[in-house]
């Protein structure tokens, strides 16, 4: 059995911090200073690598963030010292909130790393990962697996074999929408048609498994919370198009419509779009102008579905006019786009993020069904409603028994929850 964590793995990670910080600083070190810092480096890379074997799970990178003014190795705060300065300039030049050093499985993979980041060059200082805000966000969120947890973007949901798969065709569209949207104003043919094999591989996904969709949006990511809602919203549209519509065709188009409703934020600045606090007016009109950059960035497009700009214009309309951009009484929403309102709505409030804390799905239904705005809305609320439930499938819950997750009913008001066991390799039935 691994021995817990000493404070003093802590200092000797902080030693190397600042034995790092110097030799950045300093540019160069000479003779037995050199010699000096060298074997410390060496020395707490071999104190690092313990601490790593304590977490008892093997670890592909390690994590330092900087939150409230103190800085931590993973989730476990480091003794204060003269690196805490050098550090939060490198951050502060890059706009970064935390850094990663990739490692190899072994302790002289952190060595490695060590000797790296000892080096001044930029060359040899671009191999490490400057962490966003957003994305040290998302990462605090899922670094806190715990003594019985699995790698530290394992999901317990995922320990099942044919969902593992479909984790991996999700990540994979993920990181398709990511580069679709960087560059959305001048993309060919070409890269507009990984984004209909996204959408594509979706619908497939829910025609053969309609029970393994709704789940994917628990697949743990760090990244840009903006592509990530995008994708969340495109699934949980697609489980709530299923329950009336069966054409293939047409649910890729819907689901294509979805995945593209938030493209106008690509032309929002990432400092109002990440911001953590709260908006001002200024800020605020720059967001709200997002639906029609959206509309306008799609209708520019070589080859362009009118349902994706109807359902990026209008997806934050409501009734009565409220919401935005403002329209004339007359204008009429279609189907497909005031379902995405819905599920915007509810992906919004359900999810964490920087500035909130995620609200459950009873708490979002009871907004939605309670929004005096929303009341045409109500057969598009229904709709989602009976495609997921109170608690969604795959919703990870702390019960008496242990960690579970909730697994598919056919009543929407009840929940079947089997649990996971220690080492998340397998569900076992329960209750």
């Amino acid at each position: 059995m691994a021995r817990s964590i000493q404070s003093q793995d802590l200092h000797e990670v902080a030693a190397l911090l600042e034995q790092a910080a110097i030799l950045v600083k300093n540019r160069s070190i000479y003779g037995e200073e050199h010699t000096r810092t060298h074997k410390s480096l060496v020395k707490v890379g071999h104190a690092v690598g313990q601490l790593q074997e304590s977490l008892r799970r093997v670890r592909r990178r390690v994590f330092i963030i900087n939150r409230n003014e103190r800085f931590y190795l993973e989730n476990m705060p480091l003794p204060k010292g003269p690196y805490e300065h050098f550090f939060n300039e490198q951050l502060k030049q890059r706009s970064a909130s935390g850094l990663e050093i990739s490692l190899e499985g072994e302790v002289h993979g952190f060595e490695h790393a060590a000797a790296l980041f000892a080096d001044a060059s930029e060359q040899r200082f671009s191999r490490f990962r400057w962490l966003s805000p957003e994305k040290v966000y998302y990462l605090e969120n899922r670094i806190s697996a715990g003594d019985e947890g699995g790698g530290i973007f394992d999901s317990p949901l995922f320990s099942i074999p044919e969902l593992r798969i479909q984790e991996e065709h999700y990540l994979a569209a993920l990181r398709q929408l990511e580069v679709f949207m960087e560059h959305c104003e001048e993309a060919t043919p070409e890269e507009f048609a990984s984004i209909e094999g996204v959408t594509r591989r979706l619908v497939d996904q829910l025609l053969e498994a309609p029970d393994g969709v709704v789940p994917l949006t628990t697949v743990p990511y760090y990244d840009s919370f903006t592509y990530y809602h995008s994708l969340n919203v495109c699934v949980l549209t697609l489980a709530a198009a299923r329950r009336v519509i069966t054409s293939a065709p047409i649910l890729e188009r819907i689901a294509q419509a979805a995945l593209l409703h938030d493209v106008g934020k690509s032309r929002v600045p990432k400092e109002i779009l990440y911001k953590p606090g709260r908006l001002n007016d200024s800020e605020a009109k720059v967001i709200r102008d997002h639906p029609v950059l959206g509309a306008a960035i799609l209708q520019k497009l070589p080859v362009v579905d009118p349902l994706n700009v109807s359902v990026a214009f209008g997806h934050h309309i409501k009734d009565g006019g409220a919401g935005y951009p403002r329209v004339s009484p007359g204008y009429r929403l279609d189907p497909v786009t005031r379902l995405v309102e819905v599920v915007d709505i509810f992906e919004a409030l359900t999810a964490n993020r920087p500035y909130k804390t995620a609200m459950t799905a009873r708490q979002a239904f009871e907004i939605l069904y309670g929004s005096s705005d929303l009341l045409s809305f109500r057969p598009y609320i229904d709709l989602l409603y009976h495609a997921i439930g109170l608690e969604p499938v795959g919703t990870q819950v702390q019960t008496a028994g242990g960690l579970g997750v909730v697994c598919p009913t056919d009543d929407p008001e009840t929940s079947e929850i089997r649990l996971v066991d220690a080492s998340a390799v397998s569900l076992r039935g329960g209750a």
